[in-house]
């Protein structure tokens, strides 16, 4: 019913929309008022203006990659992308799912998409980082065996805004090792660079957009 291959050009603005409404599933249920609500929406764009502004270069030409989920209609209804973060670790980044999408376990296969991608490209961890305001993501990367190794909780202005308004926030860093592949390994899947057209570059760390702006 779905298939996941590596993103193209013309799924850009598949892409913005999804991972958009992904994140507005958490936030716009929060009061107006909300300190929490707000920052969110400055981190919705900033994701927006920043690596998925340029997946090409932060993801495919850091020696990452990042994937789409298409049903048998070729409707885009997920993604994913990993990014290179040392020659051991990658990062597993922006997942979401499309709401029509949800529940047929298609979280669960995007995670294990990045972790065979790790294993057969010599990668020995995959990490990311996740917002408090994300239960049921922190959820699913318990049950897939990360390891929730730190919360970093809000500061500065941010928590005095955050501690008036009565709410509270925290970031959880999740790891996890990466199984090396082995020579009969019956996992294959059509991760071709190619498909995308990518030229490498050379490795670029662009600044983070996983922290909520105070």
């Amino acid at each position: 019913m779905y298939s996941i291959r590596p993103m193209r050009p013309a799924d850009q603005s598949a892409v913005e929309a999804i991972f958009e409404a992904g994140m507005r599933h958490y936030c716009d249920p929060l009061p107006a008022g909300s300190v929490l609500k707000r920052s969110w929406e400055r981190y919705i764009q900033a994701a927006l203006a920043s690596d998925l502004a340029d997946i090409q270069g932060v993801y495919f030409g850091s020696g990452g990659h990042f994937w789409c989920v298409e049903a048998q209609t070729g409707e885009i209804c997920g993604i994913v992308g990993a990014e290179r973060k040392s020659s051991s670790t990658i990062e597993l980044r922006r997942m979401s799912v499309a709401a029509k999408a949800r529940k047929a376990g298609l979280g669960l296969r995007l995670v294990t998409r990045v972790e065979d991608f790790a294993s057969t490209h010599g990668f020995t961890e995959v990490v990311l980082s996740t917002g408090s305001i994300m239960a049921p993501a922190i959820g699913l990367y318990h049950r897939a065996g990360f390891e929730l190794y730190e919360k970093r909780w809000a500061e500065g202005k941010f928590k005095t805004l955050l501690d008036a308004a009565g709410e509270h926030f925290f970031e959880a860093l999740f790891r996890k090792p990466v199984v090396a592949a082995t020579a009969t390994s019956s996992t294959k899947h059509n991760d071709n660079d190619a498909a995308y057209g990518v030229v490498p570059v050379l490795y670029r760390n662009p600044a983070s957009c996983n922290e909520l702006p105070d």
